[in-house]
């Protein structure tokens, strides 16, 4: 799983830096961690590209000075091209530099 492996890369970051964290809840889903933070439940750590144009009851901080790069994987069905779905990951390979 994709979140799991961003959630241990996070961690190991956060232990490099001297970091003691705490976790009291987990959540699978971004849109979950989003609304324990809402609820002040806590803190997540998400992507730059969860922070662009999402909530505006919650405040996305940068972090000074992180150099690390997670990947972004696009995932589709094997078989047929469809031009939408081809016209997507066009783009998508556009955006997300190698």
């Amino acid at each position: 799983m994709a979140n799991a492996h961003f959630s241990r890369q996070v961690l190991n970051i956060l232990a490099q830096a001297g970091a003691r964290v705490q976790v009291g809840h987990e959540a699978k889903e971004i849109h979950t961690a989003l609304g324990l933070v809402a609820a002040g439940l806590g803190t997540t750590i998400v992507g730059r590209s969860v922070a662009a144009n999402n909530r505006t009851d919650i405040r996305f901080v940068p972090i000074a000075d992180l150099r690390e790069k997670s990947k972004v994987l696009a995932v589709r069905k094997n078989g047929p091209a469809h031009s939408l779905v081809d016209a997507f990951l066009a783009r998508l390979r556009e955006q997300v530099p190698d």
